[in-house]
């Protein structure tokens, strides 16, 4: 098996200051974010601001993308949710769920998780003064919205985005923590994995390791 690994440096940012760095192939593309500590503001007492904390990988390959999060956390011990999917719904692009709830069909979008957790959608009526945040484009004061997330259980989430020539080519989680998350890639004998510290994981009865700000 081939692995490639990449690293992040050793800053930790305080509020939401996204690092991001890539490692491009021929095959395939990883970008790699964390932000240690995540203000969430209540709206009235910045003393009173809550954090949320957490690891985020994005693998992009020929394949889609999977994306990773471990470690998250709320101070105040809250659900937490990632959303996948969040979009007005227009006439003739339509959605469709999975009967298992693991995959979701948004057009041409493809919408997979990867670690067993149900996809949760909401269809929702909202409204709003639109041309405030874009002038060039005056929406309807009233829109259908599509929501979709997936709730956040020991504190991880997997899924995959993907087209329908790729949707049937499952992405495989070889390790989802805070110190290297991986995954295999679709029909290939190939791992790409992030490594945030020195650590390694064990996949198909072999031990990878990486150190942290190693490119390997």
């Amino acid at each position: 098996s081939s692995i490639q690994a990449f690293t992040r440096s050793s800053k930790s940012p305080r509020y939401f200051a996204p690092e991001s760095k890539a490692v491009k192939s021929s095959e395939n593309e990883i970008i790699s974010m964390q932000q240690t500590k995540y203000k969430v503001h209540d709206g009235t007492d910045r003393q009173n601001d809550k954090e949320v904390s957490f690891t985020v990988t994005c693998f992009a390959t020929n394949k889609g993308m999977a994306i990773l999060g471990a470690g998250l956390n709320h101070s105040d011990g809250k659900p937490l949710h990632t959303t996948v999917e969040q979009c007005v719904m227009v006439p003739g692009i339509t959605h469709e769920l999975a009967n298992d709830s693991h995959l979701l069909r948004n057009g041409n979008v493809y919408y997979r998780s990867l670690d067993n957790q149900n996809i949760i959608i909401e269809e929702n009526t909202i409204n709003g003064n639109w041309i405030r945040n874009n002038t060039a484009y005056n929406r309807p004061a009233t829109l259908d919205v599509l929501k979709a997330y997936i709730p956040i259980t020991n504190g991880t989430y997997a899924y995959s985005i993907q087209t329908p020539s790729t949707k049937d080519m499952t992405f495989i989680v070889a390790s989802n923590t805070e110190d290297v998350q991986a995954v295999v890639v679709p029909n290939e004998n190939k791992i790409i994995a992030a490594f945030y510290n020195n650590d390694s994981f064990s996949y198909g009865g072999n031990t990878y390791t990486g150190n942290k700000g190693d490119i390997k």
